[in-house]
């Protein structure tokens, strides 16, 4: 829920920035997909972790399959954005149930380990600080980094993301 909050709130500022003044309603709704998949249940990555692969593909494939099916029929009838969106949003939607109906074990519950919570925030803070600096790099590299920074800026920032 925080980053389609975030993508509320960067809306504006990047319709402005392109002057694209789709952007101010299309990219909440990209951010949309977020909020979808969050709530896709653990089950998922249990599968992951024990090495499934051939559940997860047929997981993954047939979520993709019937994203890109929806995505040819509303382009067929709608050629526009929202035909993208909407196969997207049916992937999303497909892999959201499919996930809760594969939970064959018995449910995952959040517990909090507090010596490991201790001992492993140093590199948590690490992480997500080079992590967010990343970010920012690449972000700045593949906008128009002409509108974001003067060109100075532009060549250091590209020599750090190759270092990150």
């Amino acid at each position: 829920m925080i980053l389609w909050f975030c993508t509320l709130l960067l809306a504006w500022s990047i319709a402005q920035l392109y002057q694209q003044p789709q952007f101010l309603w299309l990219i909440p709704v990209v951010g949309l997909g977020t909020v979808i998949s969050g709530f896709n249940s653990t089950s998922v990555f249990t599968l992951n972790r024990n090495m499934a692969f051939r559940q997860l593909a047929i997981f993954e494939l047939s979520g993709q399959s019937i994203g890109i099916v929806v995505m040819i029929v509303w382009a067929w009838f709608s050629p526009t954005i929202w035909a993208i969106l909407m196969g997207s949003f049916a992937s999303q939607i497909l892999q959201l149930v499919w996930s809760h109906y594969w939970n064959s074990g018995s449910p995952n519950r959040l517990i909090w380990n507090q010596e490991v919570v201790h001992r492993n925030s140093f590199f948590w803070k690490v992480d997500i600080c080079f992590n967010g600096f990343n970010i920012f790099c690449r972000a700045s590299r593949s906008a128009d980094s002409g509108k974001i920074t003067d060109i100075g800026c532009v060549g250091r920032l590209r020599r750090c993301s190759y270092a990150c």
